[in-house]
């Protein structure tokens, strides 16, 4: 009687287990999705950001959107730094057996 119930136990422990591991993969998949979408973003606007800097020389009006142009791109080159430093502390701290506290990404 004592194994049965010992042994249901360990069975829906398994099972919250298993389905908190798949959460957590899925959570992660869509991380990385997402720092890869942004990562392709970011050499897309590093490919158009030289092209400027050659057309910029010849004409002056692309000056102004070669400006705006290098703030978005430092503040994806921020996201993903951002991103990729809270991702290296929570592998970190998970893999040191510390409890990790969220650091919130600024909007």
């Amino acid at each position: 009687m004592a194994e049965e119930a010992i042994s249901a136990l360990v069975s829906d422990v398994l099972r919250s287990l298993a389905s908190i591991a798949f959460q957590e993969f899925r959570r992660l998949q869509r991380l990385e999705d997402d720092v890869s979408a942004l990562k392709n973003a970011y050499t897309q606007i590093q490919t158009v950001l030289n092209d400027a800097e050659v057309k910029q020389r010849e004409q002056k009006d692309v000056e102004t959107w070669l400006k705006s142009l290098r703030s978005a791109s430092l503040e994806v080159e921020n996201i993903l730094d951002e991103v990729l430093t809270e991702a290296m502390l929570h592998r970190l701290h998970k893999e040191r057996g510390f409890i990790y506290k969220e650091l919130k990404v600024r909007p």
